[in-house]
């Protein structure tokens, strides 16, 4: 790969950083991703038996086996489809993110639930978009990419704090047609918002932006994994790094893992 990133690290990635960004934008299954949203439904205020989430993350912080966070959900009205695929999505987790918690899994379960696909790939310094034939539309690239910003930058480590990630801040921008309209656009990430301008012949007019770390109450379909709950979600994420970063960092240097 020899051309410049479209978006740029604010530093280069060493080699087991590169590999294990790598692995998990080439090998996760975010096409199975489709199937948590049955599992996101249950918390959505939307939803007729909603379940609730600091209820169901108190509970599921004292399993110690991801089969018990499985069963956990094989409640009423649960589809087929989450049944099957779930214990899929949560063992792919755990190849991933090894030796974690039942309690961590669910939270990045959810977190990444709504990302379906990822149209990018990685270098040291930075994130290339994916050359495509595909009708892919301009609007697609911008929650998978405002994942990428919000997950590199500090939330992977709040997740799995014993894996002591380094995080990293992500910038840049370019223009992109879309197929369908033959319309053009540019995709600029400035302070961790994924922003989207449509070009005309006289200027770039702002469209939108979108944080990953926060709701849209204008969604342009583009979506958070719980929209309105989101802000709880993430607060069940920070909880759980602030509870557990003292016991982390009061292991032995050679106790942790590192990324």
């Amino acid at each position: 790969m020899n051309k410049t990133p479209e978006f740029l690290f604010d530093r280069t990635l060493n080699n087991e950083e590169l590999n294990f960004w790598t692995n998990f934008l080439d090998n996760f299954p975010f096409h199975r991703q489709a199937y948590t949203q049955a599992l996101i439904s249950y918390f959505s205020k939307n939803f007729t038996e909603s379940i609730d989430l600091d209820e169901s993350y108190k509970t599921i912080q004292e399993f110690k086996t991801k089969e018990e966070l499985v069963n956990y959900f094989k409640k009423d009205g649960a589809s087929i489809q989450f049944i099957e695929n779930y214990p899929l999505i949560i063992d792919k987790l755990d190849t991933f993110f090894p030796n974690s918690k039942p309690v961590q899994l669910f939270l990045m379960s959810l977190y990444v639930g709504c990302i379906q696909n990822m149209n990018f790939e990685i270098s040291s310094t930075g994130i290339h978009i994916l050359p495509t034939d595909r009708k892919i539309k301009v609007s697609t690239y911008i929650p998978e990419l405002a994942f990428i910003v919000d997950f590199m930058g500090q939330r992977a480590n709040e997740i799995f704090p014993n894996l002591n990630m380094k995080s990293v801040t992500i910038s840049g921008e370019v223009a992109l047609k879309e197929k369908s309209s033959d319309e053009s656009y540019v995709i600029k990430v400035e302070n961790n918002i994924v922003k989207r301008f449509l070009v005309t012949e006289k200027e770039n007019i702002f469209e939108f932006g979108y944080d990953f770390s926060q709701n849209s109450d204008d969604r342009k379909d583009i979506y958070s994994p719980l929209q309105y709950e989101q802000k709880r979600l993430l607060r069940a994420i920070q909880d759980y790094y602030l509870r557990n970063s003292l016991e982390i960092n009061s292991l032995k240097p050679n106790n942790k893992l590192k990324i």
